[in-house]
């Protein structure tokens, strides 16, 4: 197999040996290339990629755009990572009930299971900024459960009348503060995430029938209707608001539909 290889290699260079001028018509300098009388180079039988000469003056006019383009991508990628890392530690150690998608910690404490932390205030500033470095950073990151779970932890904030941990409380809230009260208004906060997520109202209001509630009553039904409803004139209004381009970039957003086939 070596000595066939070798053969090929002996017989290409006589190809090549043959095709060029001889010495009355030029000569061949140190590096093997052919040159002819009038100064016009030839083929070059040295074949050393850093030795061509076109391809040294090509890397010195691109070297120079070619470092700040590496030195901009190396930068731009620890940004995603430094980024993504601000939502690790806000899920690990800020505020480690945000973490996840909070659905079944919701539907788990609307059916009597006390989940500590998960409708904290401190775990809505968690959720909203974690979710926010997720996606910034370029993760994976869906719409529903992350406002499903915020607008359950500001209907809770509401219904106990604020936070008066972090001085935000208000007396006219405090009728809201009771079991059943606080109940149905964190369905309603549910109810109101879905129908924002998807800009779909009625959606909601099926999203908290067989979803979340285990126990419904018309009461509850015309009350998760009107944040629904509340939800979609506010989603339209900053719609419209934003198409005017108010928005920048941000107003021209709509579903995403990747192929995975």
């Amino acid at each position: 197999m070596l000595s066939n290889h070798l053969q090929n290699g002996m017989e290409t260079a006589r190809l090549v040996w043959s095709r060029l001028p001889n010495t009355e018509d030029g000569e061949f300098d140190a590096i093997g290339i052919s040159k002819k009388s009038d100064g016009s180079s030839v083929e070059s039988l040295d074949y050393e990629v850093i030795e061509n000469y076109a391809y040294r003056e090509e890397q010195a006019q691109r070297g120079k755009l070619f470092v700040i383009y590496q030195v901009a991508v190396k930068w731009f990628f620890a940004l995603l990572i430094g980024i993504v890392l601000s939502s690790v530690y806000i899920v690990t150690q800020f505020a480690p009930a945000a973490a996840g998608s909070g659905i079944p910690e919701i539907k788990g404490y609307l059916n009597g299971v006390d989940i500590h932390g998960i409708l904290f205030f401190r775990t809505l500033i968690g959720k909203i900024f974690g979710s926010i470095g997720s996606v910034g950073g370029g993760l994976a990151l869906g719409k529903e459960g992350p406002l499903v779970h915020t607008g359950a932890c500001i209907a809770s904030l509401f219904g106990q009348g604020g936070s008066t941990k972090y001085h935000l409380s208000s007396r006219w809230l405090q009728v809201f503060k009771n079991d059943r009260d606080r109940r149905d208004l964190v369905t309603c906060g549910c109810a109101a995430g879905v129908a924002a997520a998807f800009r779909a109202p009625v959606g909601g209001v099926l999203f908290a029938l067989e979803e979340v509630t285990s126990w419904w009553r018309s009461q509850l039904m015309w009350r998760v209707f009107f944040t629904s409803a509340i939800v979609a004139v506010v989603v339209r209004t900053a719609m419209g608001w934003c198409k005017s381009g108010n928005c920048g970039h941000f107003g021209s957003g709509g579903f995403i539909i990747w192929d995975i086939s």
